[in-house]
């Protein structure tokens, strides 16, 4: 009797979970893209509610102008889309959805301010039922949570529009040809998904609050939902939602309560070993989108001129760095190196397997956590036994999140890179005693640094030397054979199947690979901080690296330099206070990757153009099937 409130109370959350799933598969099915701009837009029309809320509007008036607030949004965002839909991929217009909710989050926090609000309960007193107390605003969201989800079942499933959504989601192509508008189809799809989430919005706000990161966290626990039911099934999606969301509220009254979110992650993986395509879901609902999507690069070549001389150029503009009257100290610099190496790390990742991650931090917590931990405790240890403590805790982790994730890879992967930056902060917000809990872990100064480095100056010299040596290591694996099976995989990887190149096995070898460097970030901004913290690595700055990778172009090193430099630099120059950072770069990832999807590539590849009259392909294509090619002479 006693697990019966918790068994309600899981009931209600996994409702809203239900809820907003429903809305991102339905945009989904319709365009293949995965809509992390529901969250913004379920903020913004809760804000939008409680606003109207207390300029004295009744309840369900501000509620239903919270939905219409919801589809307005959700309609301009798939008219952006939609009309960018030549340009892009669908895994590039995801990933610009990541964009649309930077600026929805510069939005709310301009219009509606930094604190949490609450809207006012329905029914806030307790309702006795069977003999059972149960708060009565909890049996309203389950009511209203029933009827909407039935509802937009009967409309996708016994309408002509949920017909067109779902068949365009099986066969555009048959589909456009029996005149279902593809444009249109796409539009509703965003609308209807949105006004569910502003419908969520409201409830949420009324359940818990409403703040600029609740949503998120709503988000994430959905797209957990959705993998544990089926990704991409309506059914899944309510399944997953009610099965969470009771698991979650019961383990709350179990002495684990505090790492229910580590045991949830760890059911989701177990699942995807059991079950890959969830309890309902089947595996045509699912699409492998591969990063080499987003304009991968070629097979690098043998050593050239640029080769040689790109290093020396970052050599002399480190050695310049200090002695220039740059306004800004040497130590921001030093981030800048160290947020160049998880830049390479993911640029490597995405460009030359086409696997995409957005959960990054999680690895940089990782090998940042685990240096300032051996390092405080054992002050005797050489910087290098260290430096490779934290490489390796982090490839650790990258492999057994790629063992599992990389058997379905695309999206997947994406999502499960999400979850496991958020199961890191959660687990290292709730172990204080080992990572200091919120306020993180400070550096102790000590001999560990076998060479003293006690300055900016020397530290600075550390973080641009570790930078350079992963700059050429990183190409040195990228021309070698290594780096000539990933790039078969990405390519065609029935071709390198064919050749026993074992494209699983490529994948997970160079998610490895990317966590231990993005490892190696870690203990490199920790030092840089003399601080780690659970807080500073979360999703935001997950997206933040992406654009930087998206700046200087896939697999390029030069690039990875750039776009650190952008994402370290920009924030600065503009003032974190002032708050712009978010819709600058959030109009950055979304201009960047319709228009230059090459990063600063695209711009010499125009010069090039302009030089030279156009060739044919053949070059291009010989160099694309390099890699199975070499593999094959070389068996």
């Amino acid at each position: 009797m006693w697990l019966i409130p918790y068994v309600i109370d899981g009931i209600v959350l996994g409702a809203l979970y239900a809820i907003v799933s429903l809305g991102m598969v339905i945009v989904y099915q319709a365009t293949r893209v995965l809509n992390f701009a529901q969250a913004g837009i379920a903020t913004t029309s809760a804000f939008v509610a409680w606003k109207l809320i207390g300029l004295g509007w009744s309840y369900p008036l501000a509620l239903l102008a919270a939905v219409a607030c919801g589809i307005a949004l959700g309609g301009l965002v798939g008219i952006l889309l939609a009309a960018l839909s030549r340009r892009t991929t669908p895994l590039a217009r995801t990933v610009m959805t990541f964009g649309v909710t930077l600026i929805l989050t510069w939005v709310n926090r301009e219009a509606f301010g930094n604190d949490a609000q609450f809207i006012p309960r329905v029914m806030d007193s307790d309702i006795e039922l069977f003999g059972i107390r149960v708060n009565g605003h909890g049996l309203y969201i389950i009511v209203i949570a029933a009827v909407t989800i039935t509802a937009t079942l009967l409309l996708l499933f016994k309408t002509r529009i949920g017909l067109a959504m779902r068949a365009l989601s099986q066969d555009p192509e048959t589909a456009q040809g029996h005149g279902i508008g593809v444009s249109r189809i796409t539009v509703a799809s965003w609308g209807i998904a949105s006004a569910l989430g502003g419908l969520s919005g409201v409830l949420v706000a009324s359940f818990i609050n409403i703040d600029h990161q609740v949503m998120t966290t709503i988000l994430i626990y959905s797209l957990i939902a959705q993998v544990i039911g089926g990704f991409g099934s309506p059914l899944g999606a309510i399944i997953g939602g009610v099965a969470l969301g009771v698991s979650s509220s019961i383990m709350s009254a179990t002495p684990i309560a505090d790492y229910r979110t580590v045991v949830v992650f760890g059911a989701m993986l177990l699942i995807l070993l059991i079950r890959p395509y969830g309890i309902v879901g089947k595996p045509e609902l699912h699409v492998a989108e591969s990063g080499g999507q987003l304009h991968g690069p070629r097979l690098p070549g043998r050593l050239d001129r640029r080769a040689i001389i790109l290093p020396l150029v970052v050599v002399g503009a480190a050695l310049l760095i200090p002695v220039l009257p740059i306004p800004w100290s040497l130590s921001v610099f030093t981030v800048m190196f160290g947020t160049a190496i998880a830049v390479v790390a993911l640029s490597t990742l995405l460009g030359y397997t086409g696997e995409m991650s957005v959960g990054h931090g999680a690895f940089v917590l990782t090998g940042g956590y685990t240096f300032a931990i051996l390092a405080n405790a054992f002050p005797q240890i050489a910087l290098p036994f260290l430096l490779l403590a934290a490489i390796g805790a982090a490839a650790l982790l990258g492999f057994i999140v790629g063992i599992f994730a990389l058997r379905l890879s695309g999206l997947y992967l994406m999502i499960v890179t999400i979850v496991v930056n958020f199961t890191a902060i959660e687990a290292t917000l709730h172990a204080r005693q080992i990572t200091g809990g919120a306020t993180g872990l400070a550096l102790a100064q000590g001999p560990w640094l076998v060479i003293r480095f006690d300055s900016n100056t020397s530290i600075y010299w550390l973080a641009a030397t570790l930078f350079l040596l992963t700059w050429l290591v990183t190409a040195a694996v990228l021309r070698s054979r290594i780096g000539q099976r990933w790039i078969a995989a990405r390519d065609s990887p029935r071709a390198s199947s064919a050749f026993g190149l074992r494209p699983n096995l490529q994948r997970v070898g160079a998610f490895v690979y990317s966590s231990a460097i993005t490892g190696l970030a870690g203990a490199v901004l920790c030092i840089a901080i003399a601080h780690i913290g659970p807080t500073s690595y979360g999703l935001h700055w997950s997206i933040f690296l992406l654009l930087a990778v998206v700046i200087g172009g896939l697999g390029s090193m030069a690039g990875a330099l750039v776009g650190a430099a952008v994402i370290t630099l920009v924030p600065i120059a503009l003032s974190r206070s002032s708050g712009a950072v978010d819709l600058v770069f959030g109009v950055a990832l979304i201009m960047v990757l319709a228009f230059a999807p090459d990063g600063i590539r695209s711009f010499r590849s125009l010069a090039s153009r302009r030089r030279k009259p156009a060739s044919g392909s053949g070059e291009g294509s010989e160099r694309d099937s390099s890699a199975v090619r070499m593999e094959h002479s070389n068996a």
